[in-house]
């Protein structure tokens, strides 16, 4: 892509020692969206036919609702997240859970087409950053 066109577009180019963080953060991003998806589970006691007089208060289906247990890594990286400065942290969410469109980030963030992949590049070094410090 030449000079004139990374101007107009914003272009995320992720530097090969990001590769392994960029991986992680997809992971949060679906651990994300995932986790906020509620998921009706039956019971097993509702397959038991009984004539006696407490099958009319086994649950339904609609009275269990279960969620993804959490991830460490996961959590780890959601709190790293939450420390990272607040325009950073937009892009970071928009990117990997939003799955939003570079350009959307770049109106949001308020950027300029050419500086996007800069910021997320920067946003990526605090989580790393971040991480180590809390994790070693």
């Amino acid at each position: 892509m030449g000079m004139a066109e990374s101007r107009l577009f914003p272009t995320d180019d992720i530097a090969p020692d990001h590769l392994p963080i960029h991986e992680e953060l997809d992971a949060w991003g679906r651990w994300n969206r995932e986790r906020r998806k509620r998921v009706k589970c039956g019971s097993i006691e509702r397959e038991h036919h009984s004539t006696g007089y407490r099958s009319y208060n086994a649950p339904g289906a609609e009275d269990y609702v279960i969620t993804l247990p959490p991830s460490a890594r996961c959590l780890a990286i959601d709190r790293a997240v939450l420390e990272v400065p607040s325009g950073h942290q937009l892009a970071l969410k928009l990117n990997y859970v939003s799955l939003a469109p570079a350009w959307l980030i770049v109106r949001r963030c308020r950027l300029r087409p050419a500086d996007f992949g800069r910021w997320m590049h920067d946003a990526r070094c605090m989580v790393i950053n971040l991480l180590r410090r809390h994790h070693g």
